[in-house]
């Protein structure tokens, strides 16, 4: 997959213009403010359907040139040469988006209107590498759900749905729990045959889900541990996958055990819900023992090691977004970065302030197309 094109109107401070992209490399310079993340973002959500840096698209919308003010508008195409079962040959799309103030954003896939963003999702698989990522070492569980989740989603078509039906059902089950607040047993209660509905849907989900989620687990450890040995030469970090529950024992039991405290809290704590992927060196979690530089390498390991396992299991490549790669690394380990990413295969589109050190990191010998931003008009070099 590689993003061919892309124009924008009245999408934040850049300026209307259309931009041609290089099928491996492209190295977006400027100064801070000028428009670079921007880029970044108009290309995430053009190929997901949502922003990275807010939840409120209607501020996304340029306010200050003539005209403008109530929608901003993307368009651009979209190139698969992936050789697969499904896609043998070369395909292209193109893929407009608009955005009015306070309506539903209009997608549109080779000029048809389309109501789920997950289908931008399903064409264009893209990765950012951006310095948020530390959240995934830091952050909360959902952090880590989400992780694991966007490699499900890309690989199993059934997980979107099994997903969806669960997390209605796990609803429909805390209701219950909140009407049974105080009660230590439910049998012969009018809840009972209530519960026992909802409990074997859950459990039916649960461990389908369960078993995506492992087997999709499986594959990205693999491709972790070559990853983080190309990028930080440490063999001692190790991934543990956590379903959420008890696993030695039925789902059905594992709820069974916590339903006097699950009622007193007024959901269920435990399901896939609750699943988490634990990231430690030394048996410890990374966040104590290793360098803010070192964490920034794990974090980048880690979402390399998703596009890695895409490829591998489906032969998909995706889009790697590279928000501000000299940050926090130093030449070296810049240089690390992309020697993976060539390895991969995948397009590359990354911003800068520093290009000079960019271009040593990437190599005089590798190809690469260069784009200037100033005052977010971007410009070829």
């Amino acid at each position: 997959m590689t993003i061919q094109s892309l124009q924008t109107t009245d999408f934040r401070n850049l300026k209307s213009r259309p931009l041609q992209f290089d099928d491996s490399l492209n190295i977006v310079a400027g100064p801070n403010g000028s428009g670079k993340t921007s880029l970044l973002e108009a290309i995430y959500l053009l190929t997901s359907g949502r922003s990275f840096r807010t939840n409120k698209l209607d501020s996304i919308i340029c306010r200050t040139s003539p005209g403008s003010g109530e929608s901003f508008v993307l368009f651009g195409s979209i190139l698969d040469r992936s050789r697969t079962l499904s896609t043998p040959g070369i395909s292209e799309n193109t893929i407009g988006l608009k955005k009015v103030r306070q309506a539903n954003t209009q997608i549109k896939i080779d000029g048809a209107s389309v109501q789920s963003a997950a289908l931008l999702a399903k064409l264009c698989p893209v990765v950012l590498l951006e310095p948020g990522n530390l959240a995934l070492l830091t952050g909360t569980t959902q952090s880590r759900r989400k992780y694991l989740d966007w490699s499900v989603f890309h690989v199993e078509h059934k997980f979107s749905k099994l997903w969806k039906e669960f997390r209605y059902c796990l609803k429909q089950r805390n209701a219950l729990l909140r009407q049974a607040k105080g009660l230590r047993d439910i049998t012969g209660s009018k809840l009972a045959d209530q519960f026992t509905v909802w409990n074997q849907q859950l459990e039916r989900l649960a461990n389908e889900i369960d078993s995506l989620r492992k087997t999709q687990f499986e594959l990205i450890q693999g491709c972790f541990n070559q990853t983080i040995s190309e990028l930080l030469n440490e063999k001692d970090i190790q991934l543990q996958y956590r379903p959420g529950w008890d696993t030695s024992v039925p789902f059905s039991e594992a709820m069974t055990r916590v339903f006097s405290n699950d009622t007193i809290k007024g959901h269920t704590s435990v399901g896939p819900h609750r699943m988490d992927v634990r990231i430690t060196v030394q048996n410890k979690p990374v966040v104590e023992l290793l360098s803010r530089g070192q964490l920034k390498l794990v974090s980048a390991a880690l979402y390399l090691a998703q596009v890695r396992a895409l490829k591998s299991s489906t032969g998909k490549k995706s889009v790697v977004l590279l928000d501000d790669v000299s940050a926090e690394l130093d030449a070296h380990n810049t240089e690390r970065i992309f020697t993976t990413l060539r390895a991969l295969q995948s397009q590359v589109i990354c911003t800068t302030l520093d290009s000079v050190r960019t271009k040593n990191a990437v190599g005089q010998n590798n190809k690469f197309k260069m784009f200037h931003v100033e005052h977010g008009v971007i410009t070829d070099e």
